[in-house]
């Protein structure tokens, strides 16, 4: 098995792979040369040489995978606070600001009303 010769063969399927995954086209070449190194520096590793798109795909996932915990993105959504969580009378507060504009046009006596109730 040469490895131009398979590198060659999968090269193309697996950038489109990448495409798939990140949206910077820079990224993707960075990761496809990533994936080429490892595939280059492991494949005395390979057992069954008849698995070798699953194993270059696998390296490709794990590479890909790999990128997005250097640049903190998978664990990202972990750090949103969810809005169902958020306390209710926060929200009020919050959006009570939005609100004030529109009392300004109402006339004194409902806008007063609005704003004992529900402020």
């Amino acid at each position: 098995m040469k490895l131009e010769d398979v590198w060659q063969a999968y090269r193309v399927s697996i950038k489109a792979f990448l495409h798939s995954k990140l949206n910077n086209p820079d990224d993707v070449d960075d990761i496809l040369q990533d994936v080429l190194i490892k595939f280059y520096n492991n494949i005395s590793t390979l057992k069954d040489h008849k698995n070798v798109k699953s194993w270059l795909f696998q390296i490709a996932n794990n590479t890909v995978i790999d990128f997005y915990r250097k640049q903190g993105k998978l664990n990202q959504a972990q750090k949103i606070e969810p809005w169902f969580d958020t306390d209710e009378l926060s929200i009020k507060q919050e959006l009570s600001h939005c609100i004030t504009p529109f009392l300004a046009t109402m006339d004194e006596s409902q806008a007063s009303l609005l704003k004992t109730i529900d402020l």
